[in-house]
């Protein structure tokens, strides 16, 4: 019964299936969001510049069948009067439990049908898009077809995207904002499918169809000069140990100056584990994002504001960022509006050799943390961060000393939690 209901759907929907009626967005806030967010406004016109481009992120809203959210609300206003407004959604749209994929999904597409109509709308799929299981108590479920999901996510996705032509249910693409000179790379991180008949179907895979055409055309055929963004539903250089399928695309991505120096990775952008975390590796910047959905497992990441509980109808509700990038400033800068912090990555390295020894800039600091990019690893059998200190160490008051040979992330703590990451290469 569970089948043919699903059978049905996606035969009648196989067009509406990711079309919500379109209705106004409201531009209005809750509450407890409007002292909030005019203070985000201010932040985020205060960074800016001209030259600069921004985009709001926000992953893993997880629907439940009758969910709803203030998120679409919240962005339009943040957005206002932005120029060249973007908004990217990392993926996951569906709980992890429903016998109801379709009404999971259309709760999210209600939510980007209220996103103000200027609003670019860039939708990345995640390994619950689309698939469910029943329930914990029943190994049973579902998955759409790539076909479906296609269809489903087109249907959200603002025109004006390239895809591979050769590629038909192809779920990457890029987006070209030329007055910024910035190419926005959307890549499908979980391309492998095990069937319809099979709950969480949709599996982690990049194919080597979607790598070529990234490399020769996303990539190497972007125009002179250009800054890139990757965006993802799991940012590629956190699992690839666990994940050997990703390593050629991480390859590709952080041995651009051998044959495209001429461009700038920006940033590689995903959520998928529900916590905020950035790691560095040959220069690139890894970063992912907390879950919008009100999940409390947040509290894995080191970088969360210690006893701070989100809340549904607070302003720690959502997690939802504002991401000023340019080609010609050496800074990637995130607004954090709901829980979290605002933080800033600083893209040209320090480098220093083993056994050397700096200070760091101490005025405004309340502490500095250093931990290695290569080593240091998440633990998915007790959620758990370990951090390893082997290239550098770093004190409390920014004493910074060189250990051995790689890449480490330098942390500074400001008095309000707000974030410094630097790029450290010990040579």
């Amino acid at each position: 019964m569970l089948r043919n209901r699903f059978l049905k759907s996606v035969f009648l929907g196989a067009i509406g299936l990711g079309m919500a009626t379109p209705v106004e967005s409201r531009q209005t806030l809750p509450p407890s969001y409007d002292e909030h967010i005019s203070a985000k406004k201010a932040e985020i016109s205060a960074l800016v510049p001209s030259q600069a481009d921004g985009f709001v992120f926000w992953t893993d809203t997880h629907f439940q069948a009758d969910g709803e959210s203030s998120s679409s609300e919240i962005i339009s206003v943040l957005l206002d009067g932005i120029p060249r407004p973007k908004a990217i959604w990392g993926g996951d749209a569906i709980t992890a439990y429903t016998n109801d994929i379709e009404k999971c999904w259309r709760a999210q597409t209600r939510e980007f049908a209220r996103l103000d109509k200027d609003i670019r709308l860039m939708p990345v799929r995640g390994n619950h898009d689309l698939t469910a299981r029943e329930s914990k108590d029943v190994k049973a479920g579902y998955s759409l077809s790539p076909k479906a999901t296609f269809k489903a996510f087109d249907a959200v996705t603002t025109k004006g995207v390239i895809r591979n032509p050769k590629d038909k249910n192809g779920l990457y693409y890029y987006y070209d904002e030329t007055e910024t000179r910035i190419r926005y790379i959307v890549v499908d991180m979980f391309e492998s499918f095990d069937g319809t008949d099979v709950f969480w179907g949709v599996k982690p895979g990049v194919s080597e169809k979607q790598l070529v055409w990234l490399v020769d055309e996303a990539i190497g055929k972007a125009p002179e000069g250009w800054g890139l963004v990757f965006a993802m539903h799991s940012s590629v250089g956190f699992d690839l140990s666990v994940h050997k399928s990703y390593v050629p695309l991480a390859e590709a991505i952080e041995t651009l100056p051998t044959y495209r120096p001429d461009l700038k990775v920006l940033l590689v952008l995903g959520g998928h584990r529900h916590h905020d975390m950035q790691i560095v590796r040959s220069g690139v910047w890894y970063v992912m994002t907390a879950s919008d959905a009100t999940y409390q497992d947040y509290a894995r990441s080191p970088f969360s504001p210690p006893g701070v509980r989100r809340e549904k109808g607070t302003s720690n509700e959502h997690v939802i960022d504002y991401i000023s990038v340019s080609k010609d400033m050496d800074t990637v800068s995130m607004i954090r509006i709901g829980y979290g912090s605002n933080r800033t990555y600083h893209l040209t390295p320090i480098e220093i050799s083993v056994g050397e020894s700096i200070q760091m800039p101490s005025e405004g600091i309340k502490t500095w943390v250093a931990y290695d990019s290569e080593r240091s690893k998440y633990s998915f059998s007790n959620t758990k961060w370990y951090f390893s200190c082997e290239v550098a160490g770093i004190t409390p008051n920014g004493r910074l000393f060189a250990l051995s040979a790689g890449d480490s992330v330098l942390a500074a703590i400001d008095s309000i939690g707000n974030l410094q990451f630097y790029y450290l290469k010990v040579k």
